[in-house]
C-alpha cells in the first residue's frame, strides 16, 4: 500500500507504545485512540505519554466504555473481545490516567441514555451475552434516526452515558 503525504516534518514510525523511540519532550501532542484495551502494560503506556510530551502538552486517548461493550465484567476480567485485554470503567479510566497526570479531563462519544446504561447493566448481570447483543439491536435501531449530534465529544456531566470515553490529560 502505497501512503504519502505532501507535509514536511511528518512520518510513521511502528513502535512499542510503552518504549517509544523518541527523546524526552519530543512532542506537543500525543494522541492515542482506542489503544489502552489492547496493551498490557497500560500504566507503562500512560507513563511513556507523559515522558514523550512537551511542557505545556498534551495526551489524548480514547476507549471502550465497558458498561457497554461488557457489562457485568469487571476490569480484571478478560473482555469478550478476544483483542482486548482489559475495558475501562468510566471511573478505573480516570484513575489510570491521574496515577501518571496532574491533570485529566474526561469526556464521551457516542451517548446513551442512562436506562439504557443500567438495563445492559441487569442483563450483563445475567449473561455477558445478553447484554452484548441488546446492546447491539440498540445501535441498530438507533440508524434510521442516527444523529451526527449522538457522535460528538462532550464533557462527562449530565449528558448521558457514552460509549466511548475520551481523556485529555495534561501537566
Amino acid at each position: 500500500m502505497d501512503v504519502s503525504f505532501d507535509a514536511s516534518g511528518l512520518g510513521f514510525v511502528r513502535a512499542d507504545a510503552t518504549r517509544l523511540p523518541a527523546r524526552n519532550g519530543a512532542f506537543d501532542l500525543y494522541v492515542s485512540f482506542e489503544t489502552l484495551e489492547h496493551v498490557e502494560d497500560d500504566v507503562a503506556l500512560v507513563r511513556e505519554a507523559l515522558r514523550v510530551l512537551a511542557p505545556g502538552g498534551r495526551f489524548f486517548c480514547s476507549t471502550p466504555n465497558r458498561d457497554f461493550l461488557s457489562p457485568g465484567l469487571t476490569l480484571r476480567d478478560r473482555p469478550r473481545n478476544p483483542y482486548h485485554v482489559r475495558e475501562y470503567s468510566i471511573a478505573e479510566l480516570e484513575s489510570l490516567l491521574s496515577r501518571v497526570f496532574p491533570k485529566v479531563q474526561l469526556f464521551g462519544q457516542t451517548w446513551f441514555s442512562e436506562g439504557h446504561q443500567k438495563l445492559l447493566a441487569r442483563a450483563g448481570r445475567r449473561s455477558n451475552l445478553l447484554s452484548v447483543r441488546l446492546h447491539q439491536l440498540s445501535n441498530l435501531a438507533h440508524l434510521p434516526w442516527e444523529r451526527e449530534e449522538r457522535h460528538w465529544p462532550a464533557p462527562l456531566a449530565g449528558a448521558g452515558a457514552p460509549e466511548v470515553l475520551i481523556g485529555v490529560c495534561g501537566l
